[in-house]
């Protein structure tokens, strides 16, 4: 795997949130359609229905919809939005344009791909965000350093009521 290095956010333990404490350890909470292999992304999989208002750009922006990755991985991992919808999704872990409309960013402001880098201790949590335009169905991918698999895929309805 790789990827052009200007469609890559970098994510390194300089801005994460670790913890060593078992109690700080979300897993325990989460909802099983949270998880996306090593990676838990909160409140990701309720957001989409609740929130159809922020799908609807406004003047080339859409809502950005905040959620908590948690990884639990002693390896590399790259969270990916499919290139078949990196026209109407964009991944928010740090931004690269302004925005007109507070809560609001035009797609270009996020990446296509990001890099979370593991740290000590193993549970590392990241704030993010996905920035979405329009009604349908998100495929997001996650690979692994060194693991000998295909990307683990998950397609997120999005202001829809499933997906294929």
């Amino acid at each position: 795997m790789s990827f052009a290095a200007d469609d890559v956010s970098i994510r390194t333990c300089r801005t994460a949130i670790t913890t060593d404490d078992p109690a700080g350890d979300l897993s325990p909470r989460a909802d099983p359609h949270d998880w996306v292999g090593p990676l838990i992304l909160f409140h990701l999989s309720d957001a989409p229905s609740t929130l159809t208002d922020l799908l609807t750009p406004l003047d080339g922006e859409v809502g950005v919809l905040k959620y908590v990755t948690q990884l639990q991985s002693d390896h590399v991992v790259w969270l990916a939005v499919a290139p078949a919808d990196r026209d109407r999704a964009s991944l928010i872990y740090e931004i690269r344009a302004p925005s007109k409309h507070p809560g609001r960013l035009p797609l270009d402001a996020g990446y296509p791909v990001a890099r979370l880098d593991p740290c000590e201790p193993l549970i590392t949590q990241y704030n993010g965000g996905l920035l979405v335009s329009g009604v349908g169905c998100i495929t997001l991918e996650v690979y692994v350093r060194d693991a000998e698999v295909p990307p683990i895929t998950r397609t997120i309805p999005f202001g829809a009521p499933t997906c294929p």
